[in-house]
């Protein structure tokens, strides 16, 4: 469906904008139930209201259990995408960062999940926003690899293919474990240029290189054993989601640094390319 779509249910007075109203405010209500709240305001037939029921099932905005009608949540959730897509486009506010691109002074965040790290920084990389929509490509040094532990593949493919186009990018995973070998298949699918897991570049924080900034991601001692003990003990998408579908993730602490520095930025990647460059001649 369409963002159109999405929208045009909310026309002023539609039919179909009150039905949602009416739903949300009330979950669980029948046809009849929903015709004698709509007709509060807005003098429609039942069967005019049993139509717009059956559009607006059919287009998975909401839900039928019997004879009860409820909101699609999944509907929603795409919903709250796009307006949040939409808001990022025009203020260049990440949710979790609110950056300061004339500063030269390093910027900290503090983070206690690590699917908010990783799906924060995927948005701050893919909105271009550090590089005003140039082509300068992206690198990322990891010690296991990123991936939200609580994120659908759905989520993370919906994120990977912005950064998908940046056909330059180019990701190291130092540390060899069985979720970070199933997590660098992941970049791979996307057309990221990989080095073999395992390869070490000397590095000892996770950092990605975007445009003329540094975003470095530390992790406590702690939490790095909380990383790899996860990492060791999961190897694909099955066994994350049987472990963390119905359990909180195990709170970590992390913090991102984003430090504007053109020519460190500059120079390592650089470094990076070349590293890349020379074992793929191997």
């Amino acid at each position: 469906m369409s963002f159109n779509d999405l929208l045009s249910q909310f026309a002023p007075n539609s039919l179909k904008g009150e039905i949602i109203e009416s739903i949300s405010q009330e979950p669980q209500l029948s046809a009849k139930q929903i015709h004698s709240r709509v007709k509060i305001n807005k003098d429609v037939s039942y069967q005019a209201v049993h139509k717009a029921l059956t559009e607006l099932e059919q287009g998975n905005i909401i839900q039928k259990d019997g004879r009860e009608y409820s909101i699609n949540p999944e509907w929603v959730d795409i919903l709250i995408k796009r307006l949040n897509q939409i808001k990022l486009n025009h203020t260049g506010k990440i949710e979790k960062i609110k950056l300061n691109k004339n500063s030269a002074i390093p910027q900290v965040y503090k983070f206690t999940s690590v699917s908010d790290v990783s799906v924060t920084i995927a948005q701050l990389l893919n909105s271009n926003i550090l590089t005003h929509n140039k082509d300068l490509t992206i690198i990322g040094v990891f010690n296991y690899g990123w991936f939200s532990l609580k994120s659908t593949v759905k989520d993370f493919i919906a994120l990977a293919k912005v950064l998908a186009n940046n056909p330059n990018a180019i990701a190291i995973i130092q540390n060899n474990t069985p979720f970070g070998r199933w997590i660098l298949k992941q970049y791979q699918k996307i057309n990221i240029k990989c080095l073999p897991i395992g390869t070490k570049v000397a590095m000892k924080e996770d950092l990605f290189i975007n445009g003329d900034y540094l975003i470095e991601v530390k992790l406590t001692k702690e939490t790095k054993q909380i990383i790899e003990k996860i990492y060791n003990k999961i190897s694909n998408i099955e066994q994350l989601f049987k472990e963390f579908a119905l359990r909180k993730e195990p709170e970590m602490d992390i913090t991102v640094t984003i430090t504007k520095n053109p020519s460190m930025a500059r120079f390592l990647r650089h470094e990076f390319e070349t590293i890349y460059k020379n074992a793929t001649k191997k």
